[in-house]
């Protein structure tokens, strides 16, 4: 991830935005950030590294298709059950603290 960074990745980029074919060979599908996906995973090296890099935790993710909001990085880890693999409280905890910075 550091590499991607250092050449210009945009890290609030929203996957495939910037290829305007994409939506219509996958309307579907949900789609967000880096910081969205690591949530999701329950990814808390990645994320918390993406925090620290300043990934905004705050951007929505959406369907292309319905132009429908699917949320913030925070509801994409609330999709996760306590009891499920994905779900991690270190990630709760990340978030909690960046929204009181």
């Amino acid at each position: 991830m550091e590499f991607l960074l250092e050449k210009g990745f945009d890290i609030n980029a929203l996957e495939f935005a910037q290829e305007p074919e994409f939506p219509e060979q996958y309307e579907s599908r949900i789609y967000g950030t880096p910081l969205h996906y690591a949530a999701a995973w329950g990814l808390e090296d990645r994320f918390e590294f993406l925090l620290q890099k300043g990934a905004d935790p705050n951007i929505l993710g959406y369907n292309y298709k319905t132009k429908e909001h699917w949320g913030t990085a925070l509801d994409w880890q609330k999709l996760n059950e306590e009891d499920e693999g994905c779900y991690s409280e270190r990630i709760r905890e990340l978030l909690d603290d960046k929204a009181k910075e």
